[in-house]
């Protein structure tokens, strides 16, 4: 059989019945292939196969690179500003998805964008965090963004900000951002957060957090998964006090003792008194932990006033008041 009269020696077109001798099952394949591989001519055939093979992709992906140029001037085309590459402003496609709180971000490779990144929508003055990149997409970039909001997170270190997208799991397993629905003890808090030296030292495993107006224990830290994102889950804990504290805004470390039920400093300098009250109508009575080196007064107001006696010994200490603790750390003189 002569080979070269199934194939139009254009590289890129070739005999209708050579193509599926070659690529089905069918009783006609080993005959064909035998004689093929029979004719010298078989290499070129192949590597003329693999040309067209190669540029159907190439063709794909300009088909698709004009696609999300005409989509980014339509219905769906947004004016975005990177907040986390110098604010960057470009245009971008907002596809929405089943959920209003989630949508299908799509924009060209040369706009220089990676998960983890923070997009400001400018038309709708919102925040989407991008967490999760379809790699499959091979002519633009492409993920999936999550509504956030700027949070502020405090503990007895101090205070650091970050974008973060909040959302809750049902015994349904539905996510959802809406936060007037009932919490059971089997809801499960997730956090998405962009992976920061700083971020990681706030969350970790078993530390509590204050967020929603509750109390969180936190079951998972996992910023390995994907490159740029840290995800953290957590679930309700009624134990104790938070050792972190998630308020929504650019918000003072004094506003966020305004959500506490012992409201005092939550760092001391030794041989000063510190004062700490409850708010009203709560019941209780005060304690603390350890009383080594602390002078304690409550007066007539039902206020705590402390001092640390020791300046050479620091330690950390818990103020009980009924059910609810603060722990406070103790500075360093020396």
């Amino acid at each position: 059989m002569a080979y070269k009269k199934y194939y139009i020696d254009d590289g890129e077109h070739y005999d209708a019945k050579v193509l599926k001798a070659l690529y089905d099952n069918t009783p006609e394949h080993d005959a064909y292939v035998t004689d093929i591989n029979e004719d010298a001519d078989y290499s070129i055939f192949m590597s003329r196969m693999n040309t067209y093979k190669k540029k159907s992709q190439e063709r794909s992906i300009e088909n698709k690179k004009r696609t999300l140029a005409d989509a980014m001037y339509s219905y769906y085309g947004a004016n975005v500003t990177n907040i986390s590459n110098n604010d960057t402003e470009y245009r971008a496609v907002m596809y929405p998805s089943d959920n209003e709180n989630i949508k299908m971000f799509s924009t060209p490779f040369t706009n220089n964008t990676e998960i983890g990144n923070i997009i400001h929508w400018n038309a709708t003055d919102s925040y989407w965090l991008l967490y999760e990149r379809n790699l499959n997409e091979l002519a633009f970039f492409d993920a999936l963004a999550a509504k956030c909001k700027y949070y502020t997170i405090a503990n007895i270190n101090g205070t650091a900000s970050t974008y973060a997208s909040i959302s809750m799991t049902q015994e349904s397993g539905l996510d959802t951002f809406d936060q007037s629905l009932l919490v059971t003890d089997t809801s499960v808090l997730t956090i998405r957060i962009p992976d920061t030296v700083l971020n990681r030292k706030f969350f970790k495993n078993d530390v509590k957090i204050k967020v929603l107006d509750m109390t969180w224990k936190i079951t998972s830290v996992d910023y390995i998964t994907t490159d740029g994102i840290t995800k953290i889950l957590a679930k309700r804990d009624y134990d104790g006090s938070p050792d972190l504290t998630i308020i929504e805004g650019d918000t003072s470390s004094e506003e966020i003792q305004d959500n506490e039920i012992i409201k005092g400093p939550s760092s001391i300098v030794p041989l000063e008194e510190a004062i700490y009250e409850v708010a009203n109508n709560i019941s209780g009575t005060w304690s603390i932990s350890d009383n080594s080196f602390i002078t304690k007064n409550i007066n007539n107001d039902n206020k705590l006033i402390l001092t640390w006696n020791n300046p050479r010994k620091r330690k950390d200490f818990t103020i009980n008041y009924g059910e609810y603790t603060k722990l406070v750390h103790v500075e360093s003189l020396m």
